[in-house]
């Protein structure tokens, strides 16, 4: 007995929601991409600047754990995988009401996080205020068990603003396109937590980290950029018969089509040559799938399966209605 195909419907088209719709289009599955922005990639982002094509999100990936490198290869991509540059990374460092200045990034750390304080590469950065304050980390009580899951929070209880803003921060953003608080330690820093467990202090068990990392760069890029990773997905998806729409808002998620708004914003704008949903035949009944989602063009689409890949308000948003009890959930971090 032969099934028909699920029909998937990704809210976001993000690298997140691009991997889930290829896991899911390679087993069969009718997918289709729905992205706010007129181009996918989230936060691998492009641009020209004096006539340079730069990465003006994540610029490059962790090959910490090897997922990446594990879907760059099975994208075809591997030949364009390239290492970091041996002079290392510099930072730019703007300080309010200090003169901007650009400095190179301190050599033993993980993540912006120096193993030791007081560094002359660190203290570069961060100024005396800034290592001293970070060296309490020493002298603290120690951390008996480490159960942190902020990245953000963990530094600076532990190390201070200075490290979070002016060493940790930029890099977090380099390569995850995050902000620390965004991170989760057992997911950006595997191990962490342990090591923090072992040695009571943070700029100790970044040293024991270090002491311990295979030898060879913690990142890698793409020769084009990191948006050639997002070409390569939707390159894929395109291979497998999914359908990719960009420019387009998603406004509503229903079980019913009926119960959408379609006085809501964009839902049934203009003439996109679609159907309102108010202007359906009574005779279609009740719902014959499991989930309707409208999107600001007028289409609304017809879903089996509906994955959500977008940050955590508008997923809020949009499962409002659906499951009332998230409103009542704390924010994440």
């Amino acid at each position: 007995m032969s099934l028909e195909p699920k029909r998937l419907v990704v809210i976001g088209g993000g690298v997140a929601g691009l991997v889930g719709a290829v896991d899911c289009a390679k087993v069969g599955i009718s997918v289709t991409v729905v992205d706010a922005q007129e181009s996918f990639g989230g936060a691998l982002a492009a641009a020209e600047v004096a006539g340079l094509h730069v990465d003006v999100g994540a610029e490059s990936f962790a090959t910490r754990g090897g997922s990446v490198a594990e879907l760059i290869e099975h994208l075809g991509l591997t030949d364009r995988v390239v290492r970091p540059n041996r002079a290392g990374a510099w930072l730019h460092v703007a300080k309010p009401g200090q003169p901007q200045r650009s400095v190179p990034l301190p050599k033993a750390g993980l993540l912006g996080i120096p193993t030791n304080p007081l560094a002359d590469d660190v203290r570069r950065v961060i100024g005396w205020k800034g290592a001293l304050r970070a060296y309490l980390d020493r002298i603290r009580p120690p951390l008996t068990i480490g159960t942190e899951h902020n990245l953000g929070a963990l530094v600076r209880k532990r190390m201070g603003a200075a490290v979070h803003d002016l060493l940790v921060a930029p890099v977090t953003s380099g390569v995850y396109s995050a902000a620390p608080d965004d991170l989760d330690v057992d997911r950006a820093a595997p191990g962490l937590n342990a090591a923090l467990t072992r040695t009571g202090a943070l700029s100790l068990a970044v040293a024991a980290l270090r002491e311990n990392a295979p030898a060879g760069a913690a990142v890698g890029g793409l020769d084009g950029g990191m948006t050639v990773l997002v070409d390569g997905l939707t390159a894929e998806l395109e291979r497998w018969g999914s359908t990719l729409i960009t420019g387009v808002a998603v406004t509503a998620i229903s079980r019913n089509p009926f119960d959408i708004d379609v006085d809501g914003p964009g839902v049934g704008l203009g003439d996109a040559g679609f159907p309102r949903m108010s202007e359906r035949p009574a005779a279609a009944g009740a719902s014959k799938a499991p989930w309707y989602v409208a999107l600001t063009d007028g289409r609304v689409l017809e879903a089996d399966l509906v994955l959500i890949a977008t940050p955590e308000r508008p997923a809020r948003n949009l499962l409002a209605d659906v499951g009332p009890a998230l409103r009542d959930l704390p924010a994440a971090g």
